[in-house]
């Protein structure tokens, strides 16, 4: 009711034996999941949320999409590379972000397919039947189309008004130097809005020297020419979880091998270590089959993870990166 109401769908309706010639539907499903927060405290607390999900890879709608574009998106490295760029050249820029509001949800779908993109689900004893008229998400056609016309406001971006800008999904973020008239966040934000996919005010961040960017945090200290990074409280205590169950147990599930993986892999990266090959056996256990038998550390495991745990263990304070003297 809520994307309806919104216009990203239309009205739910119950199910007519003619849908099954008139259209494609998939199945809508609820699921619930446990997520993680912050309490006042400072603790890691977790709590139950539900989500709905189109089936649309069991309807075969995700089977029929053949694309040669790949999905391509900046990190954190790439906001470091623009830093160190203008600190190279002493210069303080001033970092910005942006998010797309509801990006999926503001894309239209295009009318000729709007017969494809049907869901169902049971509601009182009755199947209910819905189209939507935006991209919706568990798409595929959806990730691409929403890629395309993400990459093509970056070009626009970079290309026409020379803005250091990247992009994360639907995440903008880039730096500016100080004084422009126009700024990358203040532009990104009047062309999103001008082509119907605005921004959200209230995740807003412009002409910062510290910022808080996918999970890490960036700043600027202007008075030494050097950049700073940590991992967000949060994910500092998410990932000191995930590798301290790992050295309790000694042993690492094919599925807890994939979080271990790529939490480890990121919090290198934001350490700015020159150790990330030491991951390397989790990125292979992460790669059997789920059935397989838990992955046994042994010394080199355990020495490995135990070496990231006290990474970890200092990720809250501040690693230094700057130019060299001259």
């Amino acid at each position: 009711l809520k994307d309806f109401a919104s216009g990203a769908m239309t009205a739910p309706r119950l199910w007519r034996p003619e849908d099954i010639s008139d259209i494609l539907i998939s199945r809508r499903f609820a699921v619930r999941e446990w997520r993680e927060k912050l309490d006042d405290a400072g603790e890691l607390v977790e709590y139950e949320r539900t989500r709905a999900v189109d089936h649309e890879t069991e309807s075969w709608k995700n089977g029929t999409v053949d694309t040669e574009q790949t999905t391509v998106h900046e990190t954190l490295d790439t906001m470091v590379y623009l830093v160190e760029g203008f600190l190279r050249e002493g210069l303080v820029p001033l970092m910005w972000k942006q998010d797309i509001k509801a990006a999926y949800r503001n894309l239209p779908i295009r009318k000729e397919h709007l017969k494809f993109a049907w869901i169902a689900y049971k509601w009182s004893n009755a199947i209910w039947v819905a189209g939507h008229k935006t991209l919706n998400f568990g798409s595929i056609a959806s990730v691409m189309g929403w890629n395309a016309f993400a990459e093509g406001l970056s070009w626009i971006l970079r290309k026409a008004a020379r803005s250091a800008t990247a992009r994360y999904v639907d995440d903008y973020f880039g730096v500016s130097r100080a004084g422009v008239q126009w700024n990358g966040s203040e532009l990104i934000a009047l062309l999103a809005k001008l082509v119907g996919t605005p921004c959200d005010p209230d995740k807003a961040a412009p002409s910062m020297t510290s910022l808080a960017l996918l999970g890490a945090g960036v700043m600027i200290q202007a008075t030494r020419m050097q950049l700073a990074l940590r991992l967000q409280p949060l994910k500092a205590k998410r990932y000191r979880r995930v590798v301290q169950r790992a050295l309790e147990d000694q042993e690492v599930s094919p599925g807890n091998a994939t979080k271990l993986a790529g939490k480890l892999d990121f919090a290198t990266c934001v350490a700015r270590h020159k150790n990330r090959p030491r991951v390397h056996p989790a990125h292979l256990h992460a790669g059997t089959p789920a059935s397989a038998r838990p992955f046994v550390l042994g010394r080199p495991g355990i020495a490995m993870v135990g070496r990231m745990a006290a990474m970890l263990q200092r990720s809250t304070g501040v690693e230094l990166q700057g130019r060299p003297e001259v």
